[in-house]
């Protein structure tokens, strides 16, 4: 009765169907791989010989009821066993709901816990799916699905269906030779690229500053700091320019894991460097030498959608253009505040919070991308991220009172 159930269950879901053993504990995921988003749905269907081990972890107060805390609470650890990497660097998947059947229900194979989650990725890449939970009890099914604009360039599973490798891109209703197309997923690419933009960032912070004794010291005239940021801007984009052509016309090819590192490492100097002059004067030269590996990444994002030569060519400048587009958008609306904190006493605290940020989200990406461990970085930059206008508005009206509070105190 209850494998029939379990099957009758799967069919209706639309997730493949097969006899699982009644000792078992059959955990069907489906993922739908869409355009900067994955959304997976993940049944659990205790069999027999297993309920009475898996149910008690449900309802932890033992009251035979189980509640939407108590599927809460079991749904964020069954997702903790999950992993999501894409070129990897994990994914932080977020459960979106729970669906729970009573406790009769599934004591007696008549229903199972359906969870959902969803976790922000590239437009494209190469995805492992791993489920490591109760692989002591558990039998473990995965299947895909590619939403329109979105295609498998190649798929494969192991023999227990724990994994799953994907490699998938925009299909081919995006139309690459187009300037529009090509600009807006280059600009899309960098808004959602929060290591490339908190680089860029980080480095200027003490751009508009000068410094003296082994310190950041007095702020620099208005003209030399803009100078200053002009540079270190105009670096970086002929660093990543440059990498970004030469590697997706196959001249240069290098892994993305250890550039998604070095991409790291790059923050976390930049970081440093905004909280101690390491190596002042030469800001420009070190934004050029990390262009050309932030360059590496963005080109690997066109590699991954196995463009023809000639659709990779006439797509790459309406790419790189908004790329360019979004940075200094960004540096437009960060650069104006910072010059004006500059020319207060409060700028040490803001300089000094912003490298910290920046430094310890460098220190957990480094972890997560060397290791492949995981912690609340990627959640806490993009939670910062998602509010972004939100800080910007805040930022400048910060430093629009704190250069008014000033006068006040010298006037």
């Amino acid at each position: 009765m209850r494998v029939l159930g379990a099957l009758l269950l799967l069919l209706c879901n639309g997730a493949p169907a097969w006899a699982h053993n009644v000792d078992q504990y059959l955990q069907s995921t489906q993922l739908a791989i869409h355009a900067h988003r994955i959304d997976g749905t993940m049944q659990l269907i205790p069999g027999d010989g297993v309920v009475d081990r898996i149910l008690p972890t449900i309802d932890t107060d033992g009251d035979r009821v189980l509640s939407q805390a108590e599927g809460e609470a079991y749904a964020r650890r069954a997702l903790g066993d999950v992993s999501l990497r894409v070129n990897g660097a994990p994914l932080q998947p977020e459960l979106t709901s729970v669906k729970l059947p009573t406790f009769a229900e599934m004591e007696d194979g008549l229903a199972g816990m359906t969870l959902t989650y969803r976790a922000q990725a590239p437009a494209a890449g190469t995805l492992l799916f791993e489920n490591r939970h109760r692989p002591d009890l558990s039998i473990y099914v995965v299947t895909t699905t590619l939403p329109e604009g979105v295609e498998a360039a190649a798929q494969e599973s192991d023999e227990t269906q724990a994994t799953l490798r994907l490699t998938y891109r925009p299909g081919h209703t995006v139309d690459f030779g187009n300037f529009a197309a090509m600009f807006h997923l280059g600009a899309s690419h960098i808004a959602e690229g929060t290591d490339h933009l908190l680089f860029l960032l980080a480095l200027l912070l003490p751009a508009p500053l000068m410094a003296a004794g082994g310190r950041w010291a007095q702020a620099a005239g208005a003209k030399r700091g803009l100078v200053q940021i002009v540079k270190i801007v105009t670096a970086f984009t002929l660093g990543h320019s440059l990498t970004l052509v030469s590697g997706a016309l196959d001249v240069v090819r290098v892994a993305s894991a250890p550039i998604e590192v070095l991409i790291a490492v790059s923050i976390l100097v930049s970081a440093l460097h905004a909280l101690r002059p390491v190596f002042p004067g030469k800001e420009a030269a070190v934004a050029a030498f990390f262009g050309l590996i932030h360059g590496l990444a963005f080109a690997n994002t066109l590699h991954l959608m196995d463009l023809t030569t000639g659709a990779r060519v006439a797509g790459l400048f309406g790419f790189n253009l908004g790329i360019e587009a979004m940075q200094l958008l960004v540096v437009a609306a960060v650069v104006p505040s910072l010059f004006l904190f500059s020319r207060t006493k409060a700028y040490l605290y803001v300089r000094t919070g912003g490298a910290l940020f920046a430094g310890v989200a460098a220190a957990g990406w480094i972890a997560e991308r060397l290791f492949g461990t995981t912690n609340a970085v990627e959640s806490l930059v993009q939670a910062v991220a998602d509010r972004a206008l939100w800080c910007a508005l805040g930022l400048f009206a910060a430093s629009v009172a704190a250069v008014s509070a000033g006068r006040e105190k010298t006037g």
